[in-house]
């Protein structure tokens, strides 16, 4: 003991406080503290290990039995900050990201016309692929060709189109087959974008003509099941197939003055999760975006059949409430973006924006309290000239 004490002292010349407190042959321990402040913060060593830390240069292994035992959770907690560090450190740009990812591919984008459709083909037109484009919009589609050959796709093919109806769905893979047998390339999709869609609001009770609600139906579910059976053997050919399908949080969830939107949405879970199962060697990533301030609310029906147009309050020009703001995405360019990088990121689904994750998780394990939101949220969502 006292020849450990005077190596110690060899040691610490230096140094004025003498670290060692107390030896004892007995049970042939000391104890050790390096704070001389804080005297009941001790850790018992053995005469073997105390030893070692002073002849030898120290190390972790010299260290073990100084270093005071910590809760778990304290080294669960350690590597969050590298993590958060590694991440800023390789962010990427989201338009690279998707750049790399569809660089020179087979792509169709549906409703290609619309914001949300014309946003998604001017990005993807950067990634110099051949864009087959549709939409029943025949005018507006051949503007968004242009705008897409003007921003570096390697070709832009359009065709006009009713997809609610199985005849018109055809015709377009067969328009798309016609090209590839031209000698263009290898008949082959790489990736199939669905971004169709319509929606009528107003409560069920008040529908006049059911065959509106039957139309929905058509146009965003039943389309896609037409699609995806004519598009199949052309996918088939790619080595990494993907398809995003752009359904809705209220297809995870409810949304009052919305049944037949809500009920096509479901029925786009219920299919897509199954072809996931099905179809394992395609990629397909169901976006749940809530409330965007595109055409689509514009061109919604009411009760009659009649579109809104400006008096629906998802319109930009106008000013929204609280409530409202809750459920609006800032920008179609913010959703577009995040829409494809959760596609390139291989994920199979995403809900935006973050208060619909909430609602979700809700309705799955509190469906009253998710119909008492849902109440409320009816009585506070405004239609002008309704």
């Amino acid at each position: 003991s006292s020849g450990i004490n005077a190596e110690y002292g060899k040691r610490n010349q230096t140094q004025s406080t003498n670290y060692i407190i107390n030896a004892n042959k007995q049970n042939n321990t000391i104890e050790f503290t390096n704070c001389p402040t804080q005297p009941t913060q001790l850790t018992i060593l053995k005469a073997s290990t105390m030893s070692s830390l002073l002849t030898k240069p120290i190390t972790l292994s010299t260290l073990k039995g100084i270093v005071p035992t910590l809760p778990l959770y304290y080294y669960l907690a350690l590597p969050i900050p590298l993590i958060l560090l590694y991440r800023l450190i390789t962010k990427k740009d989201p338009s690279q990201i998707i750049f790399h990812v569809f660089e020179n591919n087979n792509i169709l984008i549906t409703g290609a016309a619309g914001d949300l459709g014309r946003d998604f083909s001017r990005k993807l037109a950067k990634t110099r692929s051949t864009l087959f484009l549709t939409d029943i919009n025949s005018a507006a589609l051949e503007i968004v060709a242009q705008e897409c050959k003007d921003l570096g796709a390697k070709k832009v093919v359009t065709f006009a189109a009713d997809l609610s109806k199985k005849e018109e769905c055809k015709n377009l893979v067969d328009y798309i087959n016609g090209y590839f047998k031209n000698g263009n390339a290898p008949p082959l999709l790489d990736f199939v974008l669905l971004a169709h869609g319509i929606m009528q609001v107003c409560d069920f009770g008040d529908i006049k003509n059911i065959d509106l609600f039957q139309k929905v139906m058509e146009i965003n579910f039943m389309s896609l099941v037409f699609l995806m059976h004519y598009t199949l053997p052309l996918l088939n050919e790619s080595k990494h197939p993907k398809v995003m399908v752009l359904s809705s949080a209220s297809g995870r969830s409810i949304f009052p003055k919305f049944s037949s939107y809500v009920a096509s949405k479901h029925a786009i879970q219920g299919f897509f999760n199954t072809l996931r199962i099905e179809l394992p060697y395609i990629q397909f990533t169901v976006c749940n975006p809530g409330g965007i301030p595109t055409d689509i609310n514009r061109r919604a029906w009411d009760s009659k059949g009649n579109p809104y147009n400006d008096r629906f309050v998802g319109n930009v020009s106008k000013k929204l409430n609280f409530i409202e703001r809750i459920f609006l995405l800032p920008s179609v360019d913010y959703a577009t973006t995040k829409l494809l990088v959760t596609c390139v990121r291989g994920k199979r689904d995403i809900i935006l924006p973050p208060f619909y994750k909430f609602y979700v998780f809700l309705h799955q394990f509190f469906p009253s309290l998710s119909d008492y939101l849902g109440r409320a949220i009816r009585n506070n969502i405004s239609f002008h000239g309704q």
